[in-house]
């Protein structure tokens, strides 16, 4: 039981990181601090979320169920993905100049679309924990 905390918790601060992160960009913008804060958050967030996916992995492992058994696999494995990506797209940005214009392009729907799955796989994660 143990594990399934750590696993959701993780996972939750992982999220509330990333959109704290989203958050800052959309409406902080005009502030001087606001590119590192949002760097920071997002960087932070995704470790969370890696960190959450390796107790995913140990705990399934230790009560010998199959890796990729439910929605909330799928979606989770993707969501991780795309995390890695967005944070991958976001500091490319700042090391190639000339690709800086669709790099940024790609980081923001990356972005969008990894906080979007974030969401649904949480919510997935919690109709299959029973908890909706």
């Amino acid at each position: 039981m143990i594990l399934f905390f750590l696993h959701s918790g993780f996972m939750t601060t992982g999220l509330l990181l990333i959109l704290s992160g989203f958050i800052i960009v959309r409406f902080m913008k005009s502030k001087r601090w606001w590119l590192k804060a949002h760097k920071g958050l997002e960087t932070t967030g995704a470790v969370c979320i890696g960190l959450g996916l390796g107790v995913a992995f140990f705990m399934v492992a230790r009560n010998h169920h199959p890796h990729f058994s439910s929605p909330h696999t799928y979606l989770g494995a993707i969501t991780i993905f795309l995390s890695i990506l967005t944070v991958t797209l976001g500091y490319s940005i700042f090391r190639s100049k000339p690709w800086a214009p669709k790099l940024r392009a790609g980081h923001h729907w990356s972005g969008r679309t990894t906080l979007l799955l974030a969401g649904l796989t949480a919510f997935s994660g919690m109709v299959l924990a029973g908890i909706l």
